[in-house]
């Protein structure tokens, strides 16, 4: 007997191909949400934090620095207010000294601008050249260089005669010497 299949009681083949288990991917169960993540963080830090204040009792508030007694407010001068419409002309109201250490020369005190008179001409001052120079070597130096030169002398020195070590030797049959008993 012959089996024929139609195309209703054909087997389902499927058309992709088969994957093993360790190259399949891994299928997520849920999504990872952020506040799973940040709330143990958040946990640890508060925790810290509560520990910290518990091994660390509170302090007084530190003192306040008293300023020394020498420091001087610096305040400018009250300046006079009047009305623009029947201002006569302004007095300058010098400001108040204030003490200092030490004495100072007197700070010029500056009026209307005055006109200035035409500069008198400024012949420019030789300027030294700026870049790679050649070298130029000091008076020590060349007098260094230009010191008179040693000559070797012309005799020959010899050497005091070596004293040759002497090794002695023995064929490899001969006995062995035994030193002297006595």
């Amino acid at each position: 007997m012959s089996v024929t299949f139609t195309e209703d009681n054909k087997p389902h083949v499927a058309e992709t191909a088969y994957v093993p288990a360790y190259r399949r991917k891994p299928v997520r169960k849920g999504k990872v949400r952020s506040w799973m993540i940040l709330a143990p963080i958040g946990g640890a830090v508060l925790l810290a934090a509560g520990a910290t204040l518990l091994f660390n009792p509170a302090e007084p508030p530190a003192q306040p620095l008293n300023e020394p007694a020498e420091t001087v407010a610096l305040t400018p001068a009250p300046v006079p207010v009047v009305p623009l419409e029947a201002a006569p002309p302004a007095e300058v109201v010098a400001p108040a000294p204030v003490a200092r250490s030490a004495p100072s020369a007197p700070a010029p005190v500056r009026s209307a601008p005055a006109r200035r008179a035409a500069a008198p001409a400024v012949t420019p001052e030789p300027v030294e050249p700026v870049g790679p120079r050649p070298y130029e070597a000091s008076p020590a130096t060349r007098a260094l260089n230009s010191a008179p030169t040693v000559t070797p002398s012309t005799t020959p020195v010899t050497p005091p005669a070596a004293r040759v070590p002497t090794i002695p030797t023995r064929p490899l049959d001969a006995p062995v010497p035994t030193p002297p008993v006595g």
